[in-house]
């Protein structure tokens, strides 16, 4: 079948959401990298279509809990920096609204059965990220309400930024501490992060600082930002459905 122009966008698209050297690749990692590609094309599509996949119903209890709350967001998906506290202000957020939360890094722990750090040692990142974007979309996917605390590289690989903005129903929010607080944060926790493993003193703080400054651009796109100080302010960002008229 010929491809329209509109696919030729789509097939960069998906190409380039590999960010993988493909011809340096062996057999196993090209083929989890092929399926990635594919998975992301075929969502892509149906992202633009306004589509969407068939999913499971919800259960009566989340369908009355999602009732009941009235809100316009069926996914919020938390972004930010290491450090920056989205694994600890989604549970909040997501107690709060009475929807499942999860973290991705922890998500693919488990679904791996090895820690991030071993990933990297044992796979190498270029495993690592395909497996996250893969796992990603797994999420994205699922029609449950859902708050969702993604990686701090995550919205920097390539397609998945452009992906998150897109999809309905999904709230994408930047936490954003400052940088003197992200680094005493990580000062603290920077031996079970692979990328800030080794490093220490004003190297640690240099290192962090970079990466920070090479992803806050990517960050920044996000619609909504939060301070990461009050749970009521991340709560204020949440957007309900506008009244009917009486």
């Amino acid at each position: 079948m010929a491809l329209k122009a509109p696919d030729l966008d789509l097939v960069w698209g998906f190409f380039s959401f590999l960010g993988l050297p493909l011809a340096s690749l062996g057999s196993g990692c090209a083929g989890l990298a092929l399926r990635s590609a594919l998975r992301f094309f075929r969502f892509a599509q149906k992202a633009r279509s306004g589509l969407r996949p068939p999913f499971p119903s919800l259960s009566r209890g989340a369908s009355r809990l999602l009732d009941a709350k009235k809100l316009s967001m069926q996914k919020i998906v938390l972004m930010g920096f290491m450090g920056a506290g989205k694994s600890y202000w989604g549970p909040k957020l997501a107690q709060a609204l009475g929807y499942s939360f999860i973290d991705l890094d922890q998500y693919i722990v488990q679904q791996e059965g090895s820690s991030i750090p071993e990933l990297f040692a044992q796979k190498g990142e270029a495993y690592f990220r395909a497996q996250e974007k893969s796992y990603l979309l797994d999420l994205l996917e699922q029609k449950a309400p859902l708050v969702l605390a993604l990686g701090g590289g995550t919205p920097c690989q390539a397609g998945i930024l452009p992906l998150l903005l897109e999809q309905k129903g999904l709230q994408l929010i930047f936490i954003d501490p400052p940088l003197a607080v992200l680094q005493k944060r990580l000062a603290q926790e920077a031996e079970g992060r692979p990328l800030l493993a080794q490093k220490k003193g004003p190297a640690l703080q240099k290192i962090i600082a970079q990466y920070w400054t090479q992803r806050r651009p990517y960050y920044l796109q996000a619609p909504y930002r939060f301070s990461g100080k009050q749970l009521d302010e991340l709560l204020a960002l949440i957007p309900r459905p506008p009244k009917p008229e009486q």
